[in-house]
C-alpha cells in the first residue's frame, strides 16, 4: 500500500506483488466474451454451435471460457 492508502499495482493491474509474463493467459467468462464483441449471450451460444466465434475451452467442470487472445484476434479478424 502506498503513502497515499492506494494500492501498488503491478502490470498485471492487481496487487499480488507477482509480476505478468507473457505465459500468463487472461480468461473471459460467455458473458464478458458477448460484451466484448457487443452481441447477446444466445448470440455467442448460437455461434458456438456452428464454429463461427472466437474458439471456446471449456474446463471439468463444464465453465466455457475464452482466450481473451483468441477473442482480440477474432475482433482483428472480422473487421478486415
Amino acid at each position: 500500500m502506498k503513502e497515499d492508502g492506494s494500492l501498488n499495482e503491478n502490470k498485471c493491474g492487481d496487487s499480488s506483488g507477482q509480476s505478468c509474463s507473457e505465459e500468463d493467459e487472461v480468461f473471459l467468462t460467455h458473458r464478458e466474451t458477448a460484451e466484448m464483441l457487443r452481441i447477446c449471450t444466445n448470440s455467442l451460444y448460437r455461434w458456438n454451435r456452428v464454429k463461427k466465434g472466437p474458439p471456446l475451452i471449456k474446463t471439468q467442470a463444464g465453465r466455457i471460457l475464452y482466450s481473451k487472445k483468441d477473442v482480440l484476434k477474432f475482433l482483428q479478424n472480422s473487421k478486415q
